[in-house]
């Protein structure tokens, strides 16, 4: 397994391996690991390492390269291209009991020690929002709410004629998309959804507050500033799963570790210095909550009394009552003033066509610009376009253009987002990679850069909004680049 340190500092160091370590007290194991598909330099180890011997002619090359982290538990394989297929080795480690209850912890640290930079303000708001105890008992309960809130995604999209072995191993699963990624803004996206689910439905039923789609990784570092913001130290761990409480997981089988069994989960440590492995991946029985105005019943119901309501006789008929004739002056009626009020409408109504022409033109040229780029054939020109229109959309949202600058270096300068980034390398690998993406591909990128737009517009005000769809800077950006050139602009 292999487990980050928040803090960083020491604990991050790697150091060459003697021939035996100093691994502690406790039941100790023998593993016999042989490596299949799998290539990489992590290598997975059980336990505390107590000793590492690596078997067949390459193995002297393979001691020289291993380095171990005994804080974090993680070692690598820096010789050559790391593990490959049909690496073998023996490990004797020291198991850990970790398997105390949350509830018992009690937090080491007087505060937190992540940098407050990058504690998302919603995951706090979040937690002033549960009105959870301190301590052990807070943690548990904060994350157990975290668990039964979240729902459990792999991707953004998936082709439903040949879904992924993910999707079919979860038994009656509904998809939701999932934008990739663990940084700030995307922990402060999932917990932005959580907040804004539990403000429109209210009370604490967790079935009616499933909100936040989201993978293990991006809750196990959701976890772990949350235990931070408690005082507890953690540090998040991705492992192969060897067991689970929900059959449907996939997990280690008769000692076959394959992909589908890697997961991520949070180590906490308590006061005397020990650690308990938490589980933290959301659930996946219970769908996404639909929207409360569907279940909501009227704010002001009209009422209605019987006993109050009186019955009014229609007056008898009186033939002094009888209109005037025809040639009563008094009973023509007078209508003027339909004609006054009449003429003063058609006027002031075209007037407003007329103000109103120019703005509809706009949004119309901007409607008609994002069909013609996403409506592009060449998969490469799609996600070339696709990256226009995020320049554009994040432009007119007041982004300052960059001038001769990268696609890298454009993301960077106009939000710094990683999902910008994301993008730029996307554009760059389909115009210079030598095999071109498929349609798949631009579909996919097409998917990311509308998230984003979504994110930028859920993020302005009402007004800052309408700004952004009435503004002209991206065209004029776009006509100021209309310059004299040869070759092909991509």
């Amino acid at each position: 397994m292999q487990a980050a340190d928040p803090a960083g500092g020491d604990g991050t160091a790697f150091t060459r391996v003697p021939a035996s370590l100093d691994a502690g007290s406790g039941p100790v194991v023998q593993a016999q690991v042989t490596i299949g598909d799998y290539r990489g330099i992590w290598v997975p180890t059980v336990g505390t390492l107590r000793a590492l011997d690596f078997n067949g002619g390459d193995r002297a090359a393979l001691s020289d390269g291993f380095f171990y982290n005994p804080d974090t538990l993680t070692g690598v394989e820096l010789a050559g291209s790391g593990l490959t297929d049909g690496v073998a080795y023996t490990q004797d480690g020291v198991l850990v009991a970790n398997e105390q209850d949350v509830s018992a912890l009690d937090p080491g640290d007087d505060g937190a020690v992540i940098d407050p930079s990058l504690i998302p303000e919603s995951l706090t708001a979040w937690i002033e929002l549960q009105e959870a105890p301190a301590g052990g008992a807070g943690l548990a309960e904060l994350l157990s709410r975290l668990r039964a809130r979240g729902y459990l995604s792999h991707a953004l999209s998936v082709d439903t004629a040949d879904p992924p072995s993910w999707l079919t191993d979860l038994d009656g699963y509904t998809f939701e998309s999932s934008r990739a990624g663990h940084s700030s803004d995307r922990i402060s996206t999932l917990f932005t959804q959580l907040i804004d689910k539990q403000n429109e439905v209210g009370g604490d039923d967790d079935t009616l507050l499933v909100a936040a789609p989201g993978d293990d990784e991006q809750f196990a570092v959701a976890a772990a500033m949350i235990a931070d913001q408690l005082g507890f130290t953690a540090r998040v761990v991705v492992g192969a799963r060897l067991s689970s409480e929900d059959d449907t997981l996939p997990v280690c089988d008769d000692g076959a570790c394959t992909g589908g069994a890697l997961a991520a989960w949070i180590e906490v440590q308590d006061a005397d210095g020990s650690w308990t492995a938490v589980d933290t991946t959301p659930q996946h029985a219970v769908p996404l909550s639909p929207e409360v105005q569907q279940r909501r019943d009227p704010q002001n119901p009209t009422e209605v009394d019987p006993q109050q309501a009186d019955t009014v006789l229609p007056p008898e008929a009186d033939p002094a009552d009888s209109g005037g004739t025809d040639d009563d002056p008094a009973a023509q009626t007078d209508l003027t003033w339909l004609w006054a009020t009449a003429r003063v409408g058609g006027i002031s109504l075209f007037a407003l066509i007329v103000l109103g022409l120019p703005f509809a033109a706009l949004l119309a040229a901007k409607a008609i610009r994002y069909r013609s780029r996403r409506g592009t054939p060449d998969p490469i020109d799609r996600v070339v376009a696709g990256w226009d229109e995020y320049v554009d959309t994040v432009v007119d949202h007041g982004a300052v253009p960059p001038r001769a600058a990268t696609r890298q270096e454009a993301a960077t300068q106009l939000t710094g987002a990683a999902a910008g980034t994301t993008l730029a390398t996307w554009a760059d690998r389909a115009v210079f990679a030598p095999h071109p993406p498929s349609d798949a591909d631009g579909e996919e990128f097409w998917a990311l850069v509308d998230a984003e737009r979504e994110r930028l517009r859920s993020e302005a005000t009402f007004w800052q909004r309408w700004r952004a769809r009435l503004s002209l800077r991206s065209f004029r950006e776009r006509l100021r680049q209309l310059v004299p050139t040869t070759g092909r602009r991509r």
